[in-house]
């Protein structure tokens, strides 16, 4: 072979690889199966089988800490997962996760609004009744027992033997609306990102069938 031509060959083939080297560079703290790039921390270029996977709520089942990290005695925490998170792939086979089909709304649970400017909830200052109701559904929803909590109106509530808990969503995933309220006997009436409603009452208004208000909460 003539001699230039074998010197050009030399410094052509490692040109040939050196972008997928540079690119390989990017990614040294990646492992890849079947793949000479891998393009995310793991990449698997086929079919992958997982076994021993924990069941949510099993104790001593992980390593991992609430926190993230590293677990000092070993296998000895609790595996619970978000039951509103699911697992999805793009088209590129990227495994995410997307929040769980469930209802859009769901009706803030019943509570009584006060009327009188000698309850807990009415703010002298601002001359306004004030109920954080975010606050409200995460106590009926986490109290099995109906004991109320401190400053809250007495409610009692039957729960059967074998339920367990209910889900509450976090106020950072919801919207808040007020779709109906009683123009007679409430004005000024609102309510802020986190759940706070806010409201005068009009003086000399009676209460009737009427006096309520609609309260839904839309999951984001």
């Amino acid at each position: 072979m003539n001699h230039r031509i074998s010197k050009l060959l030399a410094l052509a083939i490692p040109a040939l690889f050196l972008p997928v080297a540079l690119h390989a560079q990017s990614r040294q703290d990646a492992v890849g199966v079947g793949v000479r790039v891998p393009t995310e921390d793991l990449h698997v270029k086929g079919r992958v089988r997982v076994e021993s996977l924990p069941k949510t709520g099993t104790a001593t089942s992980v390593y991992t800490k609430p926190d993230g990290s590293l677990s000092a005695g070993g296998r000895d925490q609790t595996f619970d997962a978000d039951a509103h998170r699911v697992i999805q792939a793009d088209a590129n086979g990227v495994i995410g996760y997307s929040m769980a089909v469930k209802p859009l709304f769901f009706h803030m649970p019943c509570i009584v609004l006060p009327l009188e400017t000698t309850s807990n909830y009415y703010n002298n200052t601002s001359g306004m009744f004030e109920i954080n109701l975010y606050d409200r559904y995460v106590e009926q929803f986490t109290n099995p027992t109906g004991t109320p909590t401190p400053g809250s109106a007495a409610a009692t509530r039957a729960v059967s033997p074998s339920a367990g808990a209910l889900p509450v969503e976090q106020a950072a995933d919801l919207e808040f609306y007020i779709t109906y309220y009683d123009s007679n006997v409430f004005k000024d009436v609102s309510i802020n990102n986190s759940g706070v409603l806010k409201y005068r009452v009009i003086a000399g208004s009676e209460a009737t069938e009427y006096t309520f208000m609609d309260v839904i909460f839309k999951l984001k």
